[in-house]
């Protein structure tokens, strides 16, 4: 009934709405005008249609000329460029500094399965890139920090063929990959058939130096670690999509996606005393082979109706599988074998989802919708180690499963209409309940069951006498979810532990994060194209969720607690013109440059550098592309930097990471209209990271650091179309 009651409150919303702010003289044909506006409608467009510049709901659209200009060939290269956008070096990714969950990414609309990784996804099957800095009713409110949706290709109405063979290194390390795509259209039918196949090895090095101080701040211990990895890992992929055109504006599409990989990965870690106590396993060798499978396939339909009217429905099917087997060896400093490890674990992820939406011209001027969205998620885990110990301690067998199970239900109205000749709003209104629950064979049953009500108002003015000017406002309601893996009280456990390494163990007792959040922009467009554009948000969060720290029968273990509230604030600034835009016979070069100045603070934890989701102070990417020899050929480079300094998460618990700065260069040549190559170095500055981990009590003080080794990267990438 609660459900019920929202979904009529979305409408009655929009109804009142439009009775405050309705023009009777408006034109019934803006209508269909505002329908192009509404981004989720396909329809046909002008060809300099802006979309970023006319749509209400504020977002910034990378299309395929920006996907392409570095032949990245994983996703996570291409975003780390894009305005408000960081990428960390273990692959995170977040909007205004805020990741772990904070920044909620789609792909084709929906949230990416549990355990899939983007990064496994070509540059090549991606169409567009859309990044919402607020939340829209029907994309999802678990977007804190805003959205970022990853478009895959769609069929195309003339025949397409194109290959593209990659080849790079690093560290004297090869990888190659090969990309295709085949694209054609018979009669009604039309379909697309996108492959990629990679193989890379690498190579990698890092000094781990642990010291620790009593509570007169005397040394007591100084361990001192090398910690060689390497490893290979190679992947297949594919992705059909099938489209007919039963009748026009009637559509039925099938689409699915498969890909598979293994990697192998050998960690070394080779520990020397040289004050105080050795760790438990000052030698050890961790082999990991892991084998994945993931897999998604769906049927979506798009009927236009009477009257303007259009129903859309969409069911989806997403499949994870991972295997793994990861023998542990571990030794004395003397090199005596002490402990022969086990582990083989298994986990997988399926869920079915149903999504549907109605727009409806009820009102003239208004793009109306309600939708659904519905979800039922599934994993399972397995995890077996045995231990034969060779020192006289007592081996440990661990034989756990997991079962849990995930129902989300979303039901949801929005509406956008222009109320005044140079103004519109987008009014949106969404209802989310989650029902979890899980099982274990060593815990018990765990139920936790939420819901949200998440408003959401967005609103564009263009400034009158001018046409280049327009400012932004969005209010919205969001929030962030705990994962199933934060949910169950399962331990994961650390080979040595310590206060700086503990184990880890869910929490069933989290509640969701819940957040206001307040957007504004000032936009302006040159007439001879490019923008620039400053924006500033704000977001009040409460019940954020931290890591806390406590010993256990002599073990250090972390796990995931609500805590008070967090706020978080920034500036961004994002400007991309042609140079010939400021002076008049200057060469073809186009410029680039985005920056984020962020701040937050956590308010149950004492200052300074009380910071959230260890958010980076300042982000900058500058670059440019410059086209010569009346555009065969290109030169482009792109300097990024990243801030990341001295973070505190709780009252015991401190970070530090260095600063990043990344210099990449590329040169693309037109050999001729059907074949290209391009050369990229990237990481070409190739500074060595350093992070610090550090724990601190009345008793003690103890500081991590680690130092990892850098290097470039060169790629050669030839394309061709046939």
């Amino acid at each position: 009934m609660r459900a019920a009651r929202t979904f009529v409150c979305a409408a009655a919303l929009a109804v009142a709405a439009r009775c405050a702010f309705a023009d009777d003289s408006s034109a019934a044909d803006t209508r269909t005008e505002k329908a192009h506006k509404q981004d989720t409608i396909e329809v046909e467009r002008p060809k300099d249609y802006d979309e970023r510049r006319e749509s209400t709901v504020a977002k910034i659209v990378v299309g395929p000329e920006e996907l392409e200009r570095f032949g990245d060939t994983t996703l996570g290269d291409v975003l780390k460029r894009l305005p408000g956008v960081t990428v960390t070096a273990q692959g995170g990714i977040s909007l205004h500094g805020l990741g772990g969950g904070y920044t909620q990414i789609l792909l084709d609309g929906q949230p990416l399965p549990q355990g899939f990784s983007i990064d496994t996804l070509s540059p090549d099957m991606i169409e567009r890139i859309e990044i919402y800095r607020s939340a829209t009713a029907e994309h999802g409110t678990q977007a804190i920090a805003g959205t970022i949706n990853i478009v895959l290709k769609k069929s195309v109405s003339h025949v397409k063929r194109t290959a593209k063979l990659t080849v790079e290194g690093k560290n004297g390390q090869p990888a190659a990959q090969v990309d295709g795509q085949l694209a054609d259209r018979s009669g009604k039918l039309s379909y697309t058939l996108t492959g990629s196949a990679r193989r890379s090895d690498f190579r990698e090095f890092s000094r781990m130096e642990q010291v620790g101080r009593d509570a007169a701040g005397e040394i007591d211990s100084i361990i001192v670690t090398r910690q060689p990895v390497n490893g290979w890992y190679e992947f297949a992929s594919l992705a059909p999509r099938l489209e007919w055109a039963i009748a026009p504006e009637h559509t039925l599409a099938w689409e699915s996606f498969v890909q598979a990989s293994r990697s192998r990965i050998d960690y070394r870690e080779q520990a020397r005393t040289l004050v105080g106590a050795p760790p438990p396993y000052p030698l050890n060798d961790l082999d990991v082979d892991t084998h994945y499978l993931a897999a998604r396939t769906s049927l979506a339909w798009s009927r236009a109706l009477a009257d303007g009217a259009k129903a859309e429905s969409k069911l989806l099917y997403n499949y994870y599988h991972r295997h793994y087997e990861a023998p542990f060896q571990a030794y004395d400093e003397a090199g005596t074998h002490i402990l022969d490890r086990s582990i083989h674990a298994v986990a997988s992820d399926d869920n079915v989802t149903w999504t549907g939406k109605y727009t409806a011209p009820f009102v003239t001027d208004h793009a109306l919708s309600f939708g659904w969205d519905g979800k039922l998620n599934r994993r399972g885990e397995q995890r077996l180690q045995r231990d034969v110990t060779f020192d006289g301690n007592p081996p440990t067998t661990i034989d756990e499963s997991y079962d849990a199970r995930v129902r989300q239900l979303a039901l949801y109205g929005q509406d956008e209409w222009e109320f005044a000749p140079r103004a519109s709003a987008y009014l949106g209104l969404r209802w989310e309940g989650l029902d979890t629950r899980s099982i274990g064979n060593v815990v018990e049953e765990v139920s936790n069951r939420s819901s949200v009500v998440s408003p959401i108002l967005q609103v564009l003015w263009k400034l009158p006498g001018t046409e280049k000017d327009q400012v932004r406002a969005a209010l919205a309601r969001t929030y962030k979810a705990p994962t199933t893996v934060e949910l169950i009280p399962r331990r994961y456990i650390a080979n040595n532990n310590s206060p700086t390494t503990p184990d880890f163990q869910g929490n069933p007792e989290l509640r969701p994060e819940i957040a206001w959040g307040l957007d504004a922009a000032y936009e302006h467009y040159f007439a001879g194209g490019g923008n620039v554009s400053v924006s500033g948000f704000y977001r009040r969060i409460d019940d954020v969720i931290v890591r806390e720290l406590f010993n256990q029968a002599g073990i250090w273990i972390t796990r995931p607690a609500n805590d008070d509230r967090a706020v978080a604030k920034g500036i961004e600034l994002d400007a991309k013109l042609p140079l010939k835009t400021l002076f008049r016979g200057a060469p073809a070069i186009e410029l680039h440059v985005n920056a984020s100045r962020n701040w937050s603070h956590i308010e149950s934890i004492p200052g300074p550098d009380n910071r959230l989701a260890a958010q980076p102070p300042l982000t900058a990417n500058a670059g440019l592309d410059w086209e010569l020899a009346g555009g065969a050929i290109t030169l482009g480079g792109n300097f990024s930097f990243t801030s990341w300094g001295t973070v505190r998460s709780s009252l015991t618990q401190a970070g530090y990471q260095s600063v990043t700065r990344n210099l990449e260069l590329y040169a693309l040549w037109k050999v001729s209209p059907a074949v290209k190559l391009r050369v990229t170095g990237s990481n070409l500055l190739a500074q060595d990271p350093v992070q610090v981990a550090s724990y601190f009590d009345d008793q003690q003080r103890l500081d991590q650091t680690t130092t990892s080794d850098a290097h470039p990267t060169l790629r050669a990438v030839l394309e061709m179309q046939f």
